[in-house]
């Protein structure tokens, strides 16, 4: 997979998630400064089972689609990210305060910019399936 140019937070963010990089994905969240390191190393584990399901599933790299929550963070932004072979996905929000990302949370009912996307499974952070 080409690097794309990252100007953004929000463009690393992503293409970390593309490329299934937990660690560069962690590097790159601002974080709450209350959080606590023992939550925040148990929140990477987490993130990196869950690249390890998508590596399971076959997948090498996820395929991101731009989308809004339509349910619980109404409008909220983020990605839905797909495995390239096994069509397996989640739904990612990028939640902001200002013009930061500040945290990461599941979206179970993201409003897609494509309406067709023939996913399968959906996975989910944290759920040792």
């Amino acid at each position: 997979m080409k690097r794309p140019e990252l100007n953004t937070q929000q463009d690393a963010l992503k293409y970390f998630f593309e490329t299934m990089d937990a660690e560069m994905i962690d590097a790159f969240l601002d974080g709450d400064k209350s959080e606590s390191a023992e939550h925040r190393a148990k929140s990477f584990r987490e993130l990196q089972e869950l690249f390890d399901k998508f590596a399971a599933s076959g997948d090498t790299h996820l395929i991101a689609v731009q989308g809004k929550c339509s349910n619980c963070f109404i409008g909220g932004q983020g990605f839905t990210f797909m495995g390239n072979n096994s069509r397996n996905y989640i739904s990612i929000l990028f939640l902001k305060k200002g013009k930061r990302i500040k945290t990461l949370h599941e979206c179970f009912s993201m409003r897609n910019s494509k309406y067709k996307l023939n996913l399968k499974n959906q996975f989910t952070i944290g759920n040792d399936e």
